[in-house]
């Protein structure tokens, strides 16, 4: 189901390929990976503080609400589930690069983490059902309100801009 949703989008036709569900399977297997590692270090931190962030703390935080408004925005307006999961996909190399230092860290991991698992979701239900349930969360990832991008959280400190002087 994640192959055919991310091989092409729903008004094309799709060309089937093993290498593309072995593909997608790769990926399912980093993000199973990825939410037991975290869950086996203890991870309990919930709170977020944003005030406390370090500053690849507020880079996944601000790649994670980038995420939420994306997916969103490609499953209700466009109805482009590809690049939904393709940003489903930078969140998780996103999140695997990130090192939780302390509490405020690991609250930001588990955001990110189960944000992409809710995300996930309509892609890969039995999958994301089944890390939902390793969280310990009490009710089915279904009954879960979609997450909200936070405004806030999107904003940049710094931004680069490149100059050509001709």
């Amino acid at each position: 189901r994640v192959f055919m949703m991310f091989a092409a989008p729903p008004d094309q036709s799709l060309e089937w390929s093993d290498t593309g569900v072995e593909g997608a399977n790769r990926f399912l297997k980093r993000v199973w990976r990825l939410a037991t590692g975290f869950l086996e270090k203890g991870n309990q931190a919930t709170t977020i503080d944003t005030a406390n962030l370090s500053k690849d703390a507020q880079d996944l935080r601000r790649k994670t609400h980038e995420t939420i408004q994306k997916v969103g925005d490609d499953i209700e307006r466009r109805h482009a589930f590809n690049t939904s999961i393709a940003a489903l996909m930078e969140l998780l190399n996103a999140t695997n690069k990130f090192e939780a230092k302390d509490d405020h860290d690991a609250a930001v991991a588990r955001e990110a983490i189960t944000t992409l698992l809710t995300l996930l979701a309509p892609f890969a239900p039995h999958f994301a059902e089944e890390e939902w349930s390793l969280f310990g969360m009490p009710y089915s990832i279904f009954n879960q309100k979609w997450p909200e991008f936070n405004p806030d959280a999107l904003k940049k400190d710094e931004v680069e801009i490149a100059v050509q002087v001709n």
